[in-house]
């Protein structure tokens, strides 16, 4: 990070906001700063985080504000109450990674768990174009991006599912792409 927090402060000393250029390299050099944060935290990883009993319904809910706050519409379908032994911010990152990407592609979102025998299922819908058959797999793989732009406000950095499926399978499970 001292590349860049240098690149910084010598973009700041060199002029005002109104140079085109200046303010193209300010754009770059923070989207190069985010892009490093969000490696960083990918690479350490929430192994250090402590399981607990974890209510699923207010993760669940607050994955419904998430969506609302984007102005798409979440649905949520759950039996009944259900307590289980999770990392919690590891599991309420990888739920918001799957919303996020969702909220980007759809107008409405669903969100089943059904619990069967020792194994709960946690399924994510949405009405959205979907990922195509030859990219399902890919799609897990780091800094994979299906929006085509270089611009990381229509896109991300291509960590999302990534992250989604370490936090997942820290928690013995599986996250797996499927049309609905």
């Amino acid at each position: 990070r001292t590349p860049l927090t240098r690149m910084q402060l010598e973009l700041e000393l060199l002029g005002s906001e109104d140079d085109a250029v200046l303010s193209g390299l300010r754009q770059d050099v923070g989207e190069m700063s985010k892009l490093v944060e969000e490696y960083l935290g990918f690479a350490r990883g929430e192994g250090r985080e402590q399981v607990e009993p974890t209510a699923l319904e207010p993760l669940l809910e607050s994955m419904r504000q998430r969506a609302e706050r984007s102005g798409v519409a979440l649905d949520i379908a759950m039996e009944r109450p259900i307590v289980l032994p999770l990392r919690p911010t590891a599991f309420h990152r990888c739920l918001g990674n799957l919303v996020d990407n969702a909220c980007r592609y759809a107008r409405w979102i669903g969100i089943s768990v059904r619990q069967k025998e020792e194994m709960v299922e946690i399924a994510v819908e949405d009405d959205g174009p979907g990922i195509p058959e030859a990219m399902r797999e890919k799609v897990f793989e780091p800094f994979v991006r299906l929006e085509g732009s270089r611009n990381r406000e229509t896109g991300g950095v291509g960590l999302g599912l990534t992250i989604a499926r370490a936090a997942i399978r820290a928690h013995g499970g599986e996250v797996r792409v499927n049309n609905r």
